[in-house]
């Protein structure tokens, strides 16, 4: 798609400040001659790029921008002010602020409205990037009512340690609900004691964005009819063409703000995010299209709990991560702190896994098991840990004690299930949105039950264990008799 085609018009720009700021912004004098010919040759052949480059190149050079104004000014009685800045009474160098009234419209760089989140709340927000001053981008969640920020954090590069975007389990397979994803931020620890660590998480539904991009004037409805017509499309696992791009415009919109856009949902271009395998319990992704796996969720449980094991490859400069939930995420944890896996309980239906994080000279090491992963998806995971170098501890005779009798570790992962259910009972008596108020297994949305269903669930995972158990002497008789 070239530059005049793009599905974005000249009003989705990162900010009406920063665009008009440097709108008469001298670049060429602050790029080395070589670049400065790749930048002429790239204007040359995409015109519409220029004021993105541009402003890209006033906004890491604004603030020599800024001492050549003063120095040019030929005294403090006429001094040139720049009306894009307004003096503010924040702390510019923390991470996060307190706005107590609504976002001036003219400061906003990308809203987007009724997102359904989970955590650290559940209800309906709108999610806002804006700047506080020229230079000094902001990301708020915002209630939809009074316009007035729950939360806003600043110097995202800084506070933000960690941003994804996921499918969901559920939804994946189904054509109509394959273009909502998940949106997850994880906060660094010094950024916010607010959160208690909480990521903030909430449903990207792109058909939802697509339409106010298309009541913005941002795209057309021919436009995405225009995308539909390439034929070497994967639109059996892939999103929409149209919600692809808006994708990709997001991705620019996080880079200008300070951070990095993850994104793992599954393109319908053939040469990346390549879908290898697509079922209601196991997703997993090729980033390259090259037959290696990058990103694997499958169903697992955690104590008696069932939920969503997510493992996200590494990246040259980002490492890899492993995440886990039921109402959220709750685990997270970085992949190159992976010491080992094992693989125990292995029956012909399902089979478990045992991860060690710590470091090898370390007597400080913690292992988790996630039980009742369906036995379709081992080789996916299998190849997964492979590719990452972790080794595959499976023999290890204190692993395979602990994997046959796990009381005490299910004991503890109890224990934490009973501390997240406390927790989202609160959230939830908090809530305005109940439609929120649902299970965490990766996106599928169910209502949430009673002490009585949570019961059930520790009976259907006895009684699944029971039956796998059953299957292993079956098999062992069978083979005594022949």
């Amino acid at each position: 798609m070239s530059g005049s085609e793009h599905i974005l018009s000249s009003s989705g720009v990162p900010t009406q400040n920063i665009y008009e700021a440097s709108k008469d912004f001298d670049w060429e004098s602050y790029v080395p001659e070589e670049l400065k010919i790749d930048i002429s040759g790239l204007v040359d052949s995409q015109p519409d790029s220029l004021p993105v480059l541009r402003s890209l190149i006033y906004y890491y050079n604004k603030d020599d921008v800024s001492k050549k104004r003063k120095v040019a000014s030929p005294s403090p009685e006429v001094e040139v002010e720049d009306t894009n800045v307004e003096p503010s009474t924040y702390n510019l160098e923390s991470f996060t602020i307190d706005i107590k009234e609504p976002i001036d419209s003219a400061r906003v760089i990308e809203l987007v409205s009724s997102m359904s989140f989970m955590a650290p709340i559940r209800k309906k927000l709108d999610l806002v990037f804006h700047v506080i001053t020229e230079g000094v981008p902001a990301l708020s969640i915002v209630n939809p009512s009074t316009k007035i920020p729950e939360m806003t954090l600043l110097n995202l590069k800084q506070s933000i340690k960690y941003c994804v975007l996921l499918p969901m389990l559920g939804n994946s397979t189904l054509s109509d609900k394959r273009n909502t994803g998940l949106l997850c931020f994880w906060i660094n620890d010094n950024a916010t004691e607010s959160l208690n660590n909480q990521p903030i998480v909430c449903q990207f539904n792109l058909d939802l964005v697509k339409k106010q991009f298309i009541s913005k004037k941002k795209i057309t409805a021919e436009q995405e009819e225009k995308l539909l017509l390439n034929n070497s499309l994967d639109l059996t696992n892939g999103i929409k063409p149209i919600n692809d791009e808006i994708i990709k415009y997001f991705e620019n919109q996080f880079t200008l703000c300070g951070m990095e856009l993850n994104n793992y949902l599954p393109s319908p271009k053939l040469s990346k995010n390549h879908c290898m395998k697509n079922t209601d319990t196991g997703i997993a992704v090729s980033t390259q299209a090259n037959g290696k796996n990058d990103l694997v969720i499958v169903e697992a449980y955690k104590g008696s709990k069932d939920g969503s094991l997510v493992l996200i490859g590494n990246k040259p400069n980002e490492p890899g991560y492993l995440i886990f939930g039921f109402r959220k995420p709750i685990l997270f944890y970085r992949l190159d702190k992976l010491i080992n896996v094992s693989y125990s309980n292995i029956t012909r239906l399902t089979f478990s896994i045992l991860v060690t994080f710590g470091s090898e000279d370390s007597l400080a090491k913690e292992t988790i098991e996630f039980a009742m992963i369906d036995q379709e998806h081992f080789n996916i995971i299998d190849e997964f840990m492979s590719s990452q170098k972790i080794e595959n501890d499976s023999f290890n005779e204190d692993l395979r004690e602990k994997a046959t009798n796990p009381t005490e570790n299910t004991n503890e992962n109890d224990k934490d299930d009973s501390n997240d259910n406390n927790a989202d009972q609160q959230q939830a008596a908090d809530s305005d949105d109940e439609e929120q108020d649902g299970t965490y297994t990766g996106g599928v949305e169910e209502e949430e039950g009673s002490e009585d269903e949570d019961s059930e669930d520790d009976e259907e995972y006895a009684s699944n264990a029971e039956e796998s158990d059953n299957a292993s002497e079956e098999s062992g008789d069978e083979e005594e008799e022949s």
